[in-house]
């Protein structure tokens, strides 16, 4: 039981990361070129 906790907790983490990542990467490149 604590492993599937785990295991979700994890993957909001690597989602939390996944979209500080992409603010940074939209707040760095203000053109947003890559958004098409």
């Amino acid at each position: 039981m604590l492993n599937s906790n785990m295991s979700e907790l994890r993957i909001e983490l690597e989602n939390a990361i996944k979209i500080s990542v992409f603010m940074i990467i939209v707040s760095i490149n203000p053109n947003k070129s890559f958004l098409r």
